[in-house]
């Protein structure tokens, strides 16, 4: 009685220990890796780096950081060895972190994805336009720290300044710009002298004299079945051809203009440190080989 009895309390005591180590494990928090301000570290102290397969934005910014510390190094080793071989690492650096840069979230890549969605424009024309976004932004780029570095004295903190006020005007033109592709694609077109006369023709293959009664004509609220190309002023939604539109330089360049407002900060950082041991000519020949990998990404 005195083992049936132990055997019994054992068989009652034992599932308590594995049922809440079972609730433990399945209501430990999951952190999301992308939310932390401070990425995790290994035992040593490195910053663990994030696979490609599952976290690929966050494996390209982890490579941007590692593109800008070796930007920087090789910025500082200019002094010391060769001027041209430090900046042609600088250049291949500038051209990796560029990409890198591209890949992760911003440069406008949605606004150029939208906008070729919604007039259905070519390939070539979406390269063309990410290529001149990218010299815009390098452009600026070099036009501010130049003009710093001509009238300012504290380059640090005006760089930070005029970045954040370029960031601020950026989203406004790309705003701005969005407004007047919406307002170009719903517009009422206007009568043409082809429209004029096709339109109020009437031609719509039940011309036989109206065999619906006089009732019946006005009941369908002027919805005659017209063809896609009709232009009789009614508001119709708008067809693929309308949302397309004509191709516009001026367009495309104030689109560029919006994107590429805004520097980038790698760029301005590394004009302004090239800058400070006397090679801004390597700066600025980076900051455009920059350009060139932001661009084939984007």
């Amino acid at each position: 009685l005195s083992i049936f009895l132990l055997l019994s309390m054992t068989a009652l005591v034992l599932p308590f220990p594995v049922h809440a180590q079972q609730q433990a494990g399945q209501s430990a928090p999951r952190i999301d890796p992308r939310k932390l301000l401070v990425q995790p570290r290994n035992a040593d102290g490195s910053i663990k780096t994030p696979s490609f397969w599952h976290e690929p934005v966050l494996w390209a910014m982890d490579q941007q950081r590692t593109f800008y510390g070796a930007m920087s190094q090789s910025i500082r080793q200019m002094k010391s060895q060769s001027p041209l071989a430090a900046a042609l690492t600088l250049m291949l650096l500038s051209f990796g972190y560029g990409i890198f840069h591209a890949a992760g979230p911003g440069h406008g890549k949605t606004v150029i994805s939208a906008w070729l969605l919604a007039t259905e424009n070519e390939l070539r024309r979406g390269i063309l336009i990410a290529f001149m976004s990218a010299v815009v932004q390098a452009t600026t780029a070099i036009a501010i720290v130049s003009a710093m570095l001509l009238l300012v004295t504290a380059v640090g903190s005006t760089a930070r300044d005029v970045a954040g006020f370029l960031e601020s005007a950026s989203y406004a033109l790309i705003a701005l710009m969005g407004a007047y592709l919406m307002w170009t694609a719903l517009r009422p077109h206007e009568h043409g002298a082809e429209a004029t006369h096709e339109g109020h023709a009437h031609h719509h293959d039940h011309h036989d004299h109206h065999g619906h009664d006089h009732h019946d004509h006005h009941g369908h609220k002027h919805d005659h079945h017209h063809e896609a190309d009709c232009a009789c002023g009614h508001a119709h939604v708008p067809q693929a051809r309308q949302v397309k539109g004509e191709w516009s330089l001026t367009k495309a360049l104030s689109l560029a203009f919006a994107v590429g407002i805004r520097p980038c900060s790698g760029a301005l950082l590394v004009l302004i440190f090239a800058n400070t041991l006397g090679l801004y000519w390597a700066g600025v020949t980076s900051t455009f080989v920059m350009a060139l990998g932001t661009a084939i990404t984007v």
